[in-house]
């Protein structure tokens, strides 16, 4: 694994803030899918038991976020190196110019904490998909079944909620298995390292970064509060303005 950078920031504090960066994008990332999947299996299980109690969904949250949690710990303890020689023979002098980079960091990918992540963001997210759209076809069956009691309004606003989580389950397909994978690719020899720096990195950023838009463009308490909140300040009427300013003149 390799980071490099030519600007002349302080070593320790670059090191420190890419490793850090990375991580939470990581863990962000993972955490959205976890917290997709429990979306899902709590809505299916709202469905067909009406009393679900408090603590059951807060053991479900926490639950979820023991996976994305485990990634935090273990980095504390990775060990890397900022040799430029070392840099350059595990790239396979893949790199040019590598020399003239002012940070240049390497860490042994056989590490605890580097292979957990790998697994996290490959494997693991094969059973939370499949967990995810099975809860969905269950919900969809559901409601399309003559036994469902609930309102139609209940019905619209369940079909929406799915189709919601259904839109941001499709949001890590596109960040972290692509990433993944160009990731997987570096470290067999197929792809250059410095894709890690123009391609992962911003791959993985897509998911925190577009999630909380889906949610307040299906979540209509959110989108009610933001469009409110927006509206308030674009369309501020002159008399308002003035009066506005005639306060802060006072203070």
């Amino acid at each position: 694994m390799l980071y490099a950078t030519m600007c002349e920031f302080d070593e320790s504090f670059f090191i420190w803030a890419t490793k850090e960066t990375v991580l939470l994008l990581v863990h962000l990332a993972l955490n959205s899918s976890a917290s997709l999947m429990v979306s899902m299996i709590y809505r299916y299980i709202s469905l067909r038991q009406s009393n679900i109690k408090t603590i059951t969904a807060v053991l479900m949250c926490l639950a979820a976020y023991v996976i994305p949690f485990s990634l935090i710990l273990p980095h504390m303890g990775l060990t890397y190196s900022t040799n430029v020689t070392e840099a350059d023979q595990i790239t396979h002098h893949m790199v040019p110019n590598i020399e003239k980079y002012s940070t240049v960091v390497s860490a042994n990918i056989l590490q605890l904490p580097i292979l957990w992540s790998m697994f996290c963001c490959i494997v693991l997210l094969v059973p939370i998909y499949a967990t995810m759209y099975v809860c969905r076809w269950k919900i969809l069956t559901l409601l399309v079944k003559a036994t469902f009691v609930h309102s139609q309004q209940t019905k619209l606003s369940i079909e929406r909620f799915v189709k919601a989580l259904t839109v941001q389950s499709l949001v890590p397909i596109l960040s972290i298995f692509p990433a993944a994978v160009a990731y997987s690719l570096i470290q067999s020899g197929v792809l250059r390292p410095q894709l890690f720096s123009y391609f992962i990195v911003p791959c993985i950023g897509v998911g925190p970064a577009v999630d909380p838009l889906i949610t307040i463009y299906y979540v209509a308490p959110y989108r009610h509060f933001v469009n409110a909140t927006l509206l308030s300040q674009l369309f501020i009427t002159p008399d308002a303005q003035h009066a506005q300013s005639r306060m802060k003149n006072k203070t």
